[in-house]
């Protein structure tokens, strides 16, 4: 890929459109792109790699970053590329999200990114970014990240990594190989090794823990070793044989036991059922001699309640006549009950009519005053119709006044904001001035030490010159007048920290303008913003002079506007609401209270008619009822009823004696031959045995039936205890087995990966890829730093020991003196060409990996200020073999030394306020 035609505007430091045509540079050999730091000489390289790619070179610079800062508001940002690849030529175009000036009405809109790709044989262009960027990398056959490993040779990072140690130098190579997938899986083999370790010994803990539950009868011959086992001190294979004899041990016992229950369980019931029949037999004879002396003393009293019992009985007739004349004279006292009742009703009845004829007076009287309040509410609504027109005039006047007060206060505080803008940008122009005039001495001051050097380096000629030896300069034998050296003369490390600290003061300078060219632009625009803001709001045109009293003239007539119409709106809004009181809540209230009043005077008046209407049923009521009562009065039927109930009692209590005493005779001799019958029954199968004897068993039985389950128990609970222990150590234990398998290959797997295996080199596996790239990097690499240090320096990498973590150390040999030591020992300027040998052969590795493809084109950014003027040769030569093959290579510096080595170059120079420009020279 070589660049033919680069066209940016509005990028990076440029503020407008350059355009660099970049066939005048050739097809092959060396350039240099010069200017001052901070003038934007990476910016070409950025805009090169944002066409292809939609990114910038350095990680730090955003899409949000690629507008110029020095851009008027109405340039575009784009940039175009034209390159040429395998002899056809492409174009990309892109331009990224930024914001612009509205091409119609006044403020600010979002321009979205876009980019485009013209190819050579006529196919319809690419216009979506994705499929720019894909068609890109095909194309070429790297990705972004590849591109500025091997395009960009950024000294800065390169020398770091030549001094780096295996730690620094491994993160670098991961950056750039993409090693990061083998640091990857050695955490994961860590992680996995500890979390198997971690479940290792929970399994571990987890049987000891099942162990330390094992139970054990007391006095067992192996007690001893069960307490070893608890405590975890016997080993697996001895702990499991003894939970197996203790288990075994436990089974016989309680079957044995069982056994023993069965028998004795036999012979108790047996025993037991011989004392029960013994026990039975003696109160069956007690309970016969019993009911035979009651039968024979009931036998008289019985006959004799019998007959008293028939006698009663045939009075029952006399009983119920009795009863039906007591129940005559019950409906006579409650007809006596009924009669007083409607006679109470009918005093009740006259005293609700003559209520009810005071509170029909009373409603009517109301519902005349309550129809002449509800005419009079009428009238007040109708005279209030006008309030609802001019409150919402007020509403839409008070609405108006509001939005113009709010862009009032926006307008005062943008003018607050310029005045703080313009404060700013003026302590920022002093301060650039400042530094400016400081920049100025330290240039002066440095310039002064160079010419004094320069002059100094004649007379330490001169002291070398002899008379009749010929002069390295000028041939002649004869020295008539040679140059004195200065005493004053500064030497070679004190003019370079005057220059080191000239180009800090430069640098400075450049920062302070590029603060006050921004605080510059920002305030302009928020001038040219409020002045176009008081023209619309306001509608006059002001100088900042008049601002501050323009718009507070036009805030105070607002207030008083506001206040005005305030006053009135608050008339119309209490008009307003009693309006909506008579309508929504007075006047419909008066309504549903005339309803029910209306609703009140015809209840009465029903309820009016119905007392009346009941007051004569009640009269012809009570007439009848007094007619056919038999007794003259309630006290006459009263006594006709005691006297009733007294006879019925005496009956009925005579009858129910009777009865009562022969029920009681009758059941005391059923159930005396019932206990004589029972009696019979048993004694009639007698049982014969030795009582004494069957006793003392029985309590023998008895204790044994107790021990024997308290043994069972004991057994029983063992059984479950070490029974539930051996199923859940078995099953841990094979979980174990497969756990420690698994564990000690992964750990020997992540001790390789990691480099921590016991009398090995430390070398992790990450590291081990990474050297045998770098094995192939210092190959490529020692091929040109030979060449550029006449054969002297080659770069070794140090063979890994086995403490620490190496196999990334790097030496250098010197070839002169045949000795090996780190590559710090190297000068400033051995460092610099080393750099360059290790980036160049980074990327040719780089290169390699991405398919063998080749590009044409390449840059060198900075390094060359830390060369000597007999190593820049070297350094030069070294780079322009690069070039063979029609290779363009590109040096992105500011040292003028290297403008003689040269005769094509881009120079980038940087405008006080107005961003940068370039243009080629050849």
């Amino acid at each position: 890929m070589r660049p033919l035609k680069l066209t940016v505007s509005a990028f990076g430091s440029f503020a407008g459109e350059t355009v660099l045509d970049l066939r005048e540079l050739g097809d092959s050999g060396l350039y240099l792109i010069s200017g001052r730091t901070g003038a934007g000489k990476t910016t070409i390289f950025d805009a090169i790699t944002y066409a292809l790619f939609g990114k910038a070179s350095g990680d730090a610079r955003k899409e949000t970053m690629i507008r110029s800062r020095y851009a008027a508001p109405e340039t575009k940002t784009y940039v175009e590329l034209c390159f040429e690849y395998a002899g056809r030529e492409y174009t990309v175009k892109r331009n990224p999200k930024y914001m612009r000036p509205k091409k119609v009405g006044s403020g600010e809109t979002e321009e979205d990114a876009s980019a485009e790709m013209h190819f050579p044989d006529g196919r319809p262009p690419l216009t979506n970014g994705k499929d720019v960027d894909a068609a890109v990398t095909e194309l070429l056959g790297v990705n972004y990240s590849q591109f500025r490993q091997i395009v960009l040779i950024a000294q800065g990072e390169f020398r770091k990594l030549l001094l780096a140690d295996t730690k620094e130098r491994r993160q670098i190579f991961q950056r750039v190989f993409h090693t990061e997938r083998y640091e990857t899986l050695q955490k994961k083999l860590q992680e996995e090794t500890k979390k198997l370790n971690d479940t290792f010994r929970e399994k571990q803990q987890s049987i000891r823990q099942y162990l330390e539950s094992m139970a054990c009868p007391d006095g067992h011959p192996e007690e001893d070793r069960v307490g070893e086992a608890r405590k975890g001190g016997l080993p697996p294979e001895e702990t499991d044989q003894l939970l197996e004899d203790l288990i075994l041990a436990d089974e016989r016992r309680e079957a044995e036991l069982k056994g023993f229950a069965e028998a004795e369980e036999t012979e108790r019931d047996a025993v037991s059922g011989r004392l029960i029949r013994l026990e039975e037999q003696r109160k069956a004879e007690q309970s016969l001699a019993g009911a035979q002396a009651e039968l024979e003393a009931l036998a008289g009293d019985w006959q004799a309640a019998r007959e008293a019992r028939e006698a009663e009985t045939a009075k029952e007739p006399l009983l119920r006549e009795t009863e039906a004349q007591l129940a005559a004279v019950g409906r006579e006292l409650a007809d006596h009950d009924t009669l007083d009742t409607r006679r109470a009703e009918l005093r009740e009845n006259a005293a609700k009519t003559s209520a009810a004829e005071e509170a029909l007076a009373a409603s009517e009287t109301e519902l005349a005053g309550s129809r002449t309040l509800r005419k009079e509410l009428c009238d007040e609504e109708e005279n209030l119709k006008p309030a609802a027109e001019k409150l919402t005039a007020r509403e839409l006047k008070q609405q108006e006044l509001r939005t113009k007060q709010a862009d009032a206060a926006r307008l005062e505080k943008m003018r607050r904001e310029a005045v703080r803008m313009e404060e700013d940008l003026n302590k920022k122009q002093q301060a650039f001035n400042e530094i400016m005039l400081a920049a100025a001495k330290e240039r002066t001051r440095y310039n002064a030490a160079y010419d004094l050097y320069l002059s100094q380096q004649a007379g330490v000629l001169a002291e070398l010159l002899r008379d009749g030896e010929p002069c390295p300069v000028c041939g002649s034998v004869h020295h008539p007048a040679p140059a004195v050296p200065d005493e004053e003369a500064p030497d070679r490390d004190t003019l370079d920290y005057l220059k080191a600290e000239t180009e800090k003061a430069l640098e400075r300078m450049q920062e302070a303008s590029e603060r006050a060219g921004r605080a510059d632009a920002v305030f302009r625009k928020q001038h040219s913003s409020l002045m176009r803001e008081i023209r619309e709001v306001i509608g006059c045109d002001a100088e900042p002079w008049e601002w501050e009293p323009v718009i507070l003239a036009y805030s105070r007539d607002l207030a008083r506007a506001a206040e005005e119409n305030g006053t009135a709106l608050r008339q119309a809004e209490n008009a307003a609401a009693r309006r909506k009181e008579l309508n929504e809540k007075l006047i419909p209230g008066l309504d549903e209270e005339i309803r029910r009043k209306e609703e009140e005077q015809n209840r009465l008046r029903r309820e009016l008619a119905g007392l009346r209407s009941g007051a004569e049923a009640l009269t012809r009521t009570i007439r009848e009822l007094a007619d056919k009562l038999p007794h003259a009065s309630r006290a006459e039927a009263e006594a006709e009823r005691e006297s009733l109930i007294r006879r019925q009692k005496e009956l009925s209590a005579a009858i129910r004696k009777a009865e009562e005493d022969w029920a009681d005779l009758n059941g005391r001799k059923i159930a005396a031959e019932a206990r004589r019958s029972a009696a019979e029954t048993i004694l009639k199968d007698r049982v014969e045995t030795d009582e004494e004897a069957d006793r003392a068993r029985l309590e023998v039985l008895n204790a044994l039936k107790t021990r024997r389950e308290q043994e069972v128990k004991d057994v029983s609970y063992r059984l479950r205890v070490n029974r539930d222990i051996r199923k859940k150590t078995e099953k841990a234990s094979a979980v174990l087995k497969d756990l420690e398998h698994r564990l000690q290959w992964v750990k020997a797997l992540s001790d390789t990966a990691n480099g921590t295996l016991n009398k090995k080199a430390k070398i992790m596996l990450e590291t081990f890829v990474q050297m045998a790239y770098f094995d192939r990097i210092l190959a490529r690499a020692n091929l040109r730093l030979l060449k550029m240090t006449d054969n002297q320096y080659e770069l070794r990498r140090r063979e890994a020991g086995q403490s620490g973590q190496q196999g990334l150390e790097l030496n250098v040999l010197d070839h002169n003196s045949g000795s090996e030591s780190p590559v710090g020992s190297l000068s400033g300027g051995e460092q610099f060409m080393a750099a360059l040998a290790l980036a160049l052969g980074i990327s040719d590795q780089v290169q390699s990996s991405a398919g063998g493809i080749r590009l044409d084109s390449l840059f060198i950014d900075e390094g060359f200020g830390s060369l000597d003027e007999e190593t820049i040769p070297q350094a030069m030569e070294a780079l322009r073999d690069l070039t063979e093959g029609h290779k363009l290579v590109g040096i992105i510096s500011h040292v003028s030394q290297l403008k003689n080595w040269t005769e094509k170059m881009i120079v980038v120079e940087k405008d006080r306020f107005g961003g940068s420009k370039a243009e080629i020279r050849t």
